[in-house]
């Protein structure tokens, strides 16, 4: 119930004035960072080891005691951390509402992926370094909660505990205010029947939103959450097709000169090279879980190749009319 609850709070937010729904999320990013800001405090005045004994000489719980981290564990939590830190994409589902979007998108991007995954990352590694007690710490429910009630009392915990609380809020309007636009744009380009194109197409008269497709998408999440964690874990810890697309785009643009007129990615081809490889160790991180990441993988891979094979077979005249247009300002 709370979490159905704050999903209509959080689409009632997203169906407003897209202005309005920048407002909001970004008085939450304020509460955001200061959360952040002061776990960085803590977890820097009183460190306990050092960043070299963090960063070389991993550890893990294992069996109530601390070991090295294995080698095929890193690589886990390093596609976790990749997951964890990724996002600055998403400004893409808003283009479309943005001043000039086509010569400024590239490096809104780029900035905000850099300053995400620092601002995500260091304080984690300055809490594994300021933890007094690791392994009481990591055998913990919730480490980083016992982390902050050790270091600066309950009170404390308490009030950054409201800001953990925020962030998963900001992102729950975050995330239904771009899914809506996306499946907007599915019906606005005619990739259904058209009844459901006109369903999906439909914005609201007043604040110019996608009122139809956003309620769609808060309803099918709410019904989702009757699935279990299993079967929600399967279909969707298994989606590695964004760094395929957006990797095979950068190469195939940069050779056809077909892309990189406002913004290039730096160091051609790290990038896209970095992308396929992060998608491989994904698969592979998927695959060695044969209870929930191999079955996800193999019903996603089934999807994507379907989706291409309707694609082929129904929207190839359709998608030559798909155009992205150059912004109006935002409503």
């Amino acid at each position: 119930p709370v979490a159905a609850g704050a999903l209509l709070l959080a689409a009632g937010i997203a169906v407003l004035n897209i202005r309005f729904g920048a407002l909001v999320t970004g008085v939450f990013l304020a509460v955001e960072i200061t959360t952040l800001v002061v776990l960085i405090a803590l977890a820097a005045l009183h460190p306990a080891r050092s960043l070299g004994e963090v960063l070389l000489h991993p550890v893990m719980l294992s069996h109530g005691a601390l070991v090295p981290t294995s080698f095929s564990v890193l690589a886990l939590a390093g596609v976790s951390g990749l997951w964890a830190t990724a996002g600055a994409n998403w400004a893409l589902y808003f283009a479309e509402e943005m001043h000039e979007a086509r010569s400024r998108i590239g490096r809104v991007i780029a900035w905000t992926g850099a300053l995400a995954a620092v601002s995500i990352a260091a304080p984690m590694v300055l809490l594994v370094m300021g933890a007094d007690d690791l392994q009481g710490i990591l055998a913990a429910e919730t480490p980083i909660a016992t982390f902050l009630r050790r270091s600066g009392g309950p009170l404390l915990s308490g009030a950054i505990s409201l800001g953990v609380v925020a962030a998963i809020f900001n992102a729950l309007i975050a995330n239904i205010m771009a899914y809506g636009r996306l499946f907007y744009s599915t019906g606005r380009d005619g990739m259904w029947l058209e009844r459901i194109n006109r369903f999906l197409g439909g914005l609201h008269p007043r604040f110019n939103s996608p009122v139809a497709a956003t309620v769609l998408v808060v309803m099918v999440a709410i019904a989702a959450m009757m699935l279990g964690e299993k079967t929600l874990l399967i279909l969707i810890s298994g989606n590695v097709a964004d760094y395929v697309l957006v990797s095979l785009a950068i190469l195939v643009g940069r050779r056809h000169h077909s892309t990189g007129r406002f913004y290039k990615a730096p160091l051609h081809p790290i990038v896209p090279l970095f992308g396929l490889g992060v998608t491989a160790a994904a698969m592979a991180a998927d695959w060695m879980d044969p209870d929930t990441g191999r079955p996800s993988v193999i019903l996603l891979t089934g999807l994507f190749l379907a989706a291409m094979a309707y694609f082929y077979f129904r929207l190839r005249e359709t998608s030559a009319r798909w155009l992205v247009a150059d912004a109006a300002p935002p409503s």
